[in-house]
């Protein structure tokens, strides 16, 4: 069996935690949170979450569709180093500029 190598990465901070708004056809303001999830299974995946009553009982809604579809600011950003273009020298995200955590995997 081959050994197993430990790599170190880094990633944007809003691949842990991200929050944002959206303005409903009705103009509520809903909250979509990305994060650990313990709605939908017995175990903590990462996933979306909405503060409306379609996501309460379908635990799915047109919010979540309208905020993975935003590119920009307001957008969620998903860098990784293991697959994305290396960090800031100031260890700043290079695509968002947002804070960066750091982690290792073996591989």
């Amino acid at each position: 069996m081959a050994d197993l190598t430990t790599h170190n990465a880094s990633a944007c901070a809003s691949t842990r935690e991200w929050t944002g708004t959206i303005r409903s056809v009705t103009q509520a303001i809903y909250t979509v949170t990305w994060g650990r999830n313990y709605s939908l299974s017995r175990t903590a995946d990462f996933g979306y979450t909405c503060d409306c009553l379609g996501f309460k009982f379908r635990k799915t809604c047109r919010h979540i569709g309208e905020i993975e579809a935003r590119d920009g600011e307001d957008a969620r950003c998903t860098w990784d180093s293991r697959w994305d273009a290396p960090e800031a020298a100031d260890g700043t995200c290079p695509c968002c500029n947002g804070p960066t955590f750091s982690f290792s995997f073996g591989a």
